[in-house]
């Protein structure tokens, strides 16, 4: 038996039998719902275990059909080609429709039986059979398209009448089509960011399922403990740092790979990416801050839900084609099933909310909350605001067709002047936060530091103002970031010196009670802050046209025009390069050697960009025109985008923050202890 075809066996039937077993959970809950014995709540666990098992073979057996160019597979043919290497073949397994809805399958299976043995390790058993449910219900919106419609195993087959078509079973009479080679990735697709995105991103958005599914359950159950919070918080926590990763990478992917110019272009699904990101920071500090001791339940269950909600519909926006986007897949069957699960899952959170009544009970009266604590709703408040404010802009096309008969569309100036007040207030609130400790404790103090660390962040806009610029809204957000930044070194000193000095006053303890990771999380925010104020308010574009031999200023730096060359790779592929040195202002030189790639088997041209990086600035160019005759000159689009590293060293420290605060036991939450309590 070939191996091409055990392979493809192999999937086909783990990619089946899933589906069944899918089917079977359903039903087993349906009936046996009030049965929670130890030897129903084994089965579910064994047949979810059976499940994830499964998927992992299918995706397995896809892999291998990738790595083995097995191109009779219509997948295959489509995604790869046989020069690839096995790196980029690997990221076929989720760069395509067909075979990213297998690895999400398989990653929400993986991610049910995970939330099973949570609930089983810290005694919530009867949460299991709810769990299963919840899981299974949304995964089947996934996993039965691709059993259906479109098969990652089905084969290529040339009919007696000449024409071709897709079944993994022979048609009668056909005949197996074999082509020797397949059409490649897009070349846009094959970045290393872009292999790794798609993974990070997977994990992050199904692992707020976790929380999401334990929410309900409770509900379900009509469980008023709170303790799960503290449970799960670890699994959420390294669940939020999947999702930030693969942001980062994302970005980092556009600003690399693509002529677009920056990091962020505000496409629709980008904000289907970014909303459950910005609701995943309220949840991470409902469930790390408590108030009065105690988790803010009532936030749990927004943020938990609202996750969810906007991940499922930035999946639709993404795998329907309903809003136009450079990342969404083609049009296709999806758009109905995905509406009908973002329905169900909205009914579900409507029908248990108002069936389990304390979700909507009044808190009984009691002292009030202390600065930090207000601080941190005003900040979840702000959230919410931002939220509201991307999602109008994101649906503006859907409603405004809707409603009025025509399309309408937010442009970035749009989002950037409707959210600008709101970010503004936000950092300042982030700003305040270790400073707002000390106030319950000592006013005379905490007026002081607020003082002098004011008065330190008006240095950074008086330079700007001098040398620079003159907007006002430029340097007022520079002073914002300036006092972030300013704000959390000062609470980072004072977290070192604990660890030195052992006769601290009681009062500075204020500071190490926040965790080393959390200080380095926001030290990450201030820094991507000056990142993205720089990119986005001090940039400059230009338009140059160079050849051989000639030189151009641009900014503060001078480009010198070497060697043009075009030619044909081993892979086929055609390149036109063109090799400039440039000469930074601080002395410094670098070769760059920006490029245009066409690609024949998928008909596209693909501009490589360059880019030149140092603290201060970015300098990135992009081959826009191709001389035709011998006396034209290269066009280049060439942008400086100053302190753009920073967004990455940034990024950067918010990932090892977060790490920090994962595996540092005393960064955990730790509800009804002295840490949580006001400091007399």
């Amino acid at each position: 038996m070939p191996l091409n075809y055990l392979f493809g066996f192999t999937g086909f039937f783990g990619l089946t039998s899933a589906f069944i077993l899918c089917l079977s959970l359903i039903v087993l809950f349906i009936v046996l719902h009030t049965r929670n014995s130890p030897t129903i709540i084994n089965i579910f666990n064994f047949l979810t275990c059976t499940q994830t098992t499964l998927l992992g073979l299918a995706l397995l057996s896809l892999n291998f059909l990738l790595q083995r160019n097995a191109f009779e597979y219509s997948v295959v043919f489509n995604t790869i080609e046989s020069a690839m290497p096995w790196y980029q073949k690997l990221g076929g397994m989720w760069s395509g429709q067909t075979s990213s809805l297998l690895f999400w399958s398989f990653i929400m299976s993986a991610v049910s039986l995970i939330s099973i043995l949570i609930a089983k390790r810290f005694s919530y058993d009867l949460y299991v059979p709810s769990i299963v449910f919840i899981f299974q219900c949304t995964l089947i919106f996934f996993i039965l398209p691709i059993v259906f419609y479109f098969n990652p195993f089905e084969k290529t087959w040339t009919l007696p009448s000449g024409a071709i078509t897709n079944a993994f079973f022979p048609p009668l009479n056909a005949t197996l089509l074999v082509p020797v080679d397949g059409q490649g990735m897009n070349p846009s697709l094959r970045h290393i960011a872009m292999l790794l995105h798609p993974p990070f991103l997977y994990l992050g958005f199904i692992g707020f399922f976790i929380p999401y599914s334990f929410t309900l359950s409770s509900w379900i159950q009509n469980d008023q403990k709170t303790d799960w919070v503290m449970l799960i918080f670890p699994y959420v926590l390294a669940t939020w740092i999947c999702l930030t990763i693969g942001m980062f990478l994302g970005s980092w992917w556009a600003y690399t790979i693509s002529g677009w110019g920056g990091y962020w272009g505000w496409d629709a699904v980008e904000i289907s990416g970014l909303l459950p990101w910005l609701m995943s920071f309220g949840l991470v500090h409902s469930m790390r801050i408590p108030v009065g001791g105690k988790p803010n339940m009532k936030w749990v269950y927004l943020f938990s839900s609202g996750i969810i909600f906007f991940i499922l519909f930035g999946i639709l926006i993404t795998r329907s084609g309903i809003l136009e986007s450079v990342h969404a897949y083609t049009s296709g069957t999806m758009g109905p099933a995905l509406t009908v699960l973002i329905i169900l899952h909205i009914l579900a959170i409507i029908h248990f909310a108002r069936k389990s009544h304390y979700v909507f009970n009044k808190e009984p009266a009691k002292q009030s909350a202390y600065f930090p604590e207000k601080i941190i709703k005003w900040f979840k408040f702000c959230l919410l605001i931002l939220v509201v404010i991307y999602f109008f802009g994101q649906t503006l096309p859907l409603s405004s067709q809707l409603l009025l008969g025509e399309k309408r569309s937010f442009s970035q100036s749009d989002y950037e002047i409707a959210s600008s007040s709101t970010l503004f207030v936000l950092v300042l609130l982030a700003a305040f936060y270790p400073i707002a400790l000390f106030k319950d404790v000592d006013k005379n103090k905490f007026k002081r530091h607020l003082s002098g660390i004011i008065i330190i962040s008006f240095f950074c806009p008086l330079i700007l103002l001098i040398f620079f610029t003159n907007d006002i809204y430029t340097l007022l957000g520079f002073w914002a970031a300036t006092f972030l930044l300013c704000s959390w070194l000062y609470a980072f000193g004072i977290r070192i010196l604990f660890s030195f000095i052992k006769k601290l006053n009681m009062k500075e303890w204020a500071s190490k009670r926040m965790g080393l990771g959390s200080i380095v999380i926001h030290l990450g925010f201030a820094v991507m802050t000056f990142g993205i104020l720089g990119v986005e308010n001090l940039s400059s574009t230009y338009d140059v046209y160079l050849r051989e031999g000639d030189k151009a200023a641009v900014g503060s730096f001078v480009l010198l025009g070497q060697t043009e060359q075009n030619y044909i790779t081993k892979n086929n592929i055609m390149r036109d390069e063109f090799s400039i040195t440039v000469y930074s202002p601080i002395g410094s030189t670098k070769e760059l050697t920006p490029n245009v790639e066409f690609y024949p088997k998928l008909d596209i041209f693909h501009a490589q960009p360059a880019i030149y990086s140092n603290i201060f600035h970015d300098l990135k160019i992009v081959i826009h025109y191709l001389p035709i005759t011998i006396i034209e000159k290269t066009g280049l689009y060439i942008a400086i985008f100053p302190l753009a590293s920073w967004i990455w060293v940034g990024g950067i420290l918010i990932v090892v923050g977060s790490l920090l605060t994962l595996f540092m036991r005393d960064s955990l939450p730790k509800y009804n202890q002295l840490n949580t309590q006001k400091l007399k």
